[in-house]
């Protein structure tokens, strides 16, 4: 019984990724910081001005490799707007990191959270 277990343990470990040390984002996007994963840490610091029902930031889906500032029907800041960035994985976790630094004039509040949580909500925003 015991092996039967552990071989099932390896092969599960094996077809998700877990162990796979050529390849951390997949890694990553399981991991979590303080016992959240990604998308609790997404819910816990960007919901509140980016939720399905919350105008004061715009959506967040699809948002991974948009233009900043071109979601139709938002009204951004003269700062995202004239930003000419891409929201690929550095600049979005530079945006949670320091929004300031990166944009300043931008219409952001700091999201208190360091490189490990802003890594976790780039994984999940990849999947929205």
């Amino acid at each position: 019984m015991c092996v039967s277990v552990t071989a099932t343990l390896v092969v599960v470990l094996a077809v998700s990724g877990c162990g796979d040390k050529g390849d951390d984002s997949k890694l990553s996007a399981t991991h979590s910081v303080g016992g959240l994963t990604g998308s609790e840490l997404f819910s816990q610091k960007c919901v509140q001005c980016h939720g399905t029902n919350v105008t004061i930031g715009p959506s967040l889906r699809s948002v991974y490799g948009r233009e900043a500032g071109s979601l139709p029907g938002f009204e951004y800041s003269d700062a995202i707007r004239h930003s000419n960035i891409k929201w690929d994985r550095e600049n979005l976790i530079l945006l949670m990191l320091d929004p300031q630094g990166l944009m300043p004039g931008i219409n952001m509040i700091d999201s208190n959270l360091d490189q490990e949580g802003a890594d976790l909500i780039v994984n999940h925003l990849e999947r929205l």
